[in-house]
């Protein structure tokens, strides 16, 4: 299912640029709630098809926040 994209306001220092080297850093949720939920067990083959599906969080926010909460 489709999900809806994060809003700009959550990423503020984001950018997109074509001559430096873009790198996107996650703590492990989503790579670990996909383990959980799917038949692949490799977290090196769930990270490969992330990348390959162009989409960091696919079970967000169902079982995993999509956006930052200061208060916890």
């Amino acid at each position: 299912m489709p999900q809806q994209p994060i809003h700009r306001a959550c990423l503020p220092r984001s950018s997109v640029s074509g001559a430096a080297l873009s790198l996107h850093v996650i703590e492990g949720q989503n790579v670990s709630d996909l383990r959980r939920l799917s038949a692949v067990t490799s977290s090196c083959e769930l990270m490969k098809n992330l990348l390959r599906w162009q989409h960091v969080a696919p079970t967000c926010p169902d079982t995993v926040d999509g956006f930052p909460f200061d208060k916890r």
